[in-house]
């Protein structure tokens, strides 16, 4: 038996996610469909992440356990043989039996990329939020200033189930401008469903006006994910780096 472990970028909008869901395009299922081609038996994909439709990543981590003489570098040619063009295998490797892509983690990264100007081109509908109002970029600094840290970001996830503890400790925002882009970074070990997305559409209303510091504040104390602002759109995020 041997414990592969995989570093994976795709394109998030040609799939309904990450995670299995049903025969649905996912990037669980084609990787999963790839390793069985070649190894001729039945194999579970752990990711470390599990992205929502239309999320992209450049850093995802997937480990499979198998009873194979395959070489982790001929998993490396082979599932890029196998999957989608819309994924690629940029490291392979076999790691200890124990680890776990999911639960050996200790920090993730995720980056959302905005586009701020009056139009964007189309091509980058798939690829980047566009908010064209004018966005205060100091209200951005002071909104990461307030979210850092250890919080219950009830307020801030969906659908959250009954038995997922919602406090989170974000290591770190960085917010930067890239020519007519803001570029948002979040590091923590451990993020909610949709939480990156809600705090970006928080801290955009922030920014633009619509609301204020104080309101924010408030939505992070009230636990009420009616208190918060929007989820934006999944074009602009992507899972960068899991770091072990």
């Amino acid at each position: 038996m041997k414990n592969i472990k995989l570093t994976v970028q795709y394109d998030g909008s040609k799939f309904y996610g990450w995670q299995k869901l049903n025969d649905l395009p996912s990037v669980q299922l084609d990787i999963e469909r790839a390793v069985e081609r070649m190894v001729r038996q039945k194999v579970k994909i752990n990711g470390a992440g599990r992205t929502d439709k239309g999320v992209h990543a450049k850093g995802q981590v997937c480990n499979f356990v198998v009873d194979s003489d395959i070489s982790a570098n001929k998993f490396l040619l082979g599932v890029n043989h196998y999957t989608s063009d819309s994924i690629v295998i940029v490291k392979s490797e076999e790691v200890d039996m124990d680890f776990h892509a999911r639960f050996s983690a200790k920090s993730k990264t995720y980056e959302y990329v905005l586009c701020n100007k009056y139009y964007m081109e189309p091509w980058f509908n798939d690829y980047k939020g566009h908010r064209k109002y004018n966005l205060d970029y100091d209200l951005l600094l002071k909104s990461a200033d307030l979210l850092i840290g250890k919080h219950d970001f009830t307020s801030f996830v969906n659908d959250l189930p009954s038995d997922v503890n919602p406090i989170r400790t974000i290591d770190d925002i960085d917010i930067r401008r890239e020519d007519d882009d803001i570029i948002f970074t979040f590091k923590a070990e451990s993020f909610l469903r949709n939480m990156v997305r809600i705090l970006v559409g928080s801290m955009v209303d922030v920014a633009r006006g619509k609301k204020n510091i104080v309101w924010l504040k408030n939505a992070l104390e009230n636990k009420d994910r009616q208190s918060a602002g929007i989820t934006i759109e999944p074009s602009g995020l992507y899972l960068m780096k899991i770091e072990y």
